[in-house]
């Protein structure tokens, strides 16, 4: 009889133990990073049903502390959190389904889990929401739902939209141009550490749009994301050391941040340290090595590393004249969007350099490069229509690019309009 009564009330105890184990003993633990007793305690409950210990559960599966990692066990418990109506598990399941973690991509099956925890107010829902609408991911483009999600999203903290918001009213995407309430978004951005923000404030301050210009603050707040390793902003500060723009000019620090942003690989900063060497910037002036910096920017893809060893081929800077070589780079970095070239391109056809003359082909690069904001182009394009070049005698045309060209402070453009 005693043996049944000891075993009786051992059961009883360990069922009071089972009882009396809560969410926050399970939080207790996770918050000290005790993750394997935060598990051992938590699982029982988890099966139990209860949603905030099968989160906790999913996350450790999912990075891996307390439990050796497993996606497909992690979105396992997320999911049934998720069901329960859990917005930050709602929002995991999304991003599993959007990046394909465990299960297979799918989009609209993202879209639908994020649209729950958005509703729930998850700040991280919300921005991806309102990014899935900005990007058209689902196939079509709405700015105005994008504006919504996003700004609902930053005013409840989240540094991603803050900046999203930020670049929207800046670049007048899924709002109107408004510098103001772009310093605005990005200041709260940079302050939550985001250095695409920070970069970007800096920009607004160089330029002192939608506040008071400022060169040392551009310095201050691009340093502050080029100190975190934003390429970007290494970049940027490089150049403002060369010049000597917010801070002593100083040539050897613009070279270490380039040499630094190019052993990361980043493509501008092979070009921007190939001009320095191609135009003599600083330094004693060295083609061949410009050119090859130029070459390995033309690698990874960047149109002005492109552009600048054409004109090296054109001009027989570093190599022997090649108007072949100079024309096939041009032409591919114009067929990339690039108004430079372009606008060289339309030369080399109107000159007949290396191809046959052609004024309508000429005309058409130098509308593309007009189109895309290149002053030179937007002026002689004006020409072209006054005089007939390559299209018909337009007045109209003729004066609409003559304006463009002058709003752009081409001083040709604006000494014509005068007279």
């Amino acid at each position: 009889m005693k043996i049944k009564l000891i075993a009786v009330s051992f059961i009883l105890a360990a069922n009071s133990v089972f009882a009396e184990t809560t969410y926050d003993d399970v939080y207790d633990l996770f918050e000290k990073e005790q993750y394997k007793e935060a598990y051992e305690l938590g699982k029982s409950l988890a099966d139990s049903g209860d949603y905030e210990t099968q989160y906790l559960i999913g996350w450790l599966f999912e990075n891996g502390h307390g439990v050796e990692q497993n996606l497909e066990k992690a979105y396992e418990w997320y999911l049934k959190a998720a069901e329960q109506e859990d917005e930050r598990a709602q929002y995991k399941v999304g991003l599993f389904y959007d990046r394909g973690l465990s299960v297979v991509e799918n989009n609209q099956t993202a879209f639908d889990w994020y649209m729950k925890a958005a509703k729930q107010e998850k700040p991280e829902a919300q921005y991806y929401v309102g990014t899935f609408y900005l990007e058209g991911t689902l196939g079509k483009v709405d700015y105005k739902n994008a504006f919504k999600w996003l700004l609902k999203s930053a005013k409840n903290g989240d540094l991603d939209a803050q900046f999203s918001l930020g670049y929207c009213y800046s670049h007048s995407t899924c709002a109107e141009l408004d510098y103001f309430e772009a310093a605005n978004w990005y200041l709260r951005s940079a302050n939550q550490g985001s250095v695409a923000a920070q970069n970007n404030l800096g920009n607004l301050y160089a330029n002192g749009h939608g506040v008071i210009q400022s060169n040392e603050l551009a310095f201050k707040f691009q340093k502050m994301a080029a100190d975190e390793g934003d390429l970007i902003a290494i970049d940027n500060l490089a150049w403002k050391y060369l010049k000597g723009i917010g801070v002593a000019q100083d040539t050897n620090k613009a070279i270490a941040l380039y040499k630094k942003a190019i052993a990361q690989s980043h493509p501008e900063s092979f070009n921007n340290l190939g001009e320095m060497y191609d135009q003599g910037i600083g330094v004693e002036q060295n083609f061949k090595l410009a050119n090859q910096y130029f070459n390995q920017g033309l690698q990874l893809g960047d149109l002005d590393s492109i552009a600048n060893l054409a004109m090296n081929h054109y001009s027989g800077e570093g190599f022997p004249i090649s108007m072949k070589e100079a024309f096939l780079l041009w032409k591919s970095a114009a067929e990339k969007g690039h108004s430079l070239s372009q606008y060289n391109l339309a030369d080399m056809y109107f000159l007949g350099e290396h191809v046959r003359k052609s004024k309508s082909q000429a005309f058409k690069w130098l509308t593309k490069s007009a189109i895309n904001n290149y002053p030179d182009a937007q002026y002689r394009l004006s020409q072209f229509y006054k005089r007939g070049i390559g299209t018909k005698q337009n007045q109209e045309k003729y004066k609409e690019w003559l304006k463009k060209a002058a709003s752009s402070g081409y001083e040709e453009a604006i000494k014509e309009l005068e007279g």
